[in-house]
């Protein structure tokens, strides 16, 4: 949600594309692109949905392999427990739920800069039980 002042007004966006990535005979989580974070990156995204790839893990991150690239924008190896991130070294999208191999705390840190793009709802039941070569699915609900 963004929150707008102008001339003493609040206004609420509530139009951040929502989307579910689906992990098959796994589960699902739903999440949001935030187009404010790295907009380029954001709208690439929204206009390759639906996205199917393999998962593939490191530590406490899923990435997937994607058929297209976009610079880097805002890129850091900083990210939050929940960030969805777009790796342009790869190209891959990763979701981070925890300690990665680079972590030098409990905090995930991605291995090379990445352009974080939105947010998930992190179920740790889910997330664990995904395995190298899960087929992925991320598609716009709304």
């Amino acid at each position: 949600m963004h929150i707008y002042i102008a001339m003493g007004v609040v206004a609420l966006h509530k139009d951040m594309p929502k989307i579910k990535i689906e992990f098959e005979g796994v589960g699902s989580l739903n999440g949001e692109i935030d187009e404010s974070l790295n907009p380029r990156t954001a709208n690439g995204i929204i206009d390759a949905l639906p996205i199917q790839g393999k998962a593939m893990t490191w530590g406490e991150e899923i990435y997937m392999m994607v058929p297209f690239k976009v610079p880097t924008e805002m890129a850091s190896i900083n990210v939050n427990v929940g960030d969805i991130a777009y790796w342009p070294d790869s190209p891959a999208i990763c979701f981070f739920y925890g300690k990665t191999l680079s972590s030098k705390s409990d905090a995930p840190e991605a291995f090379s800069a990445v352009n974080v793009v939105g947010k998930f709802d992190v179920k740790k039941d889910v997330l664990n039980a995904v395995k190298n070569g899960t087929k992925i699915t991320i598609k716009k609900i709304r």
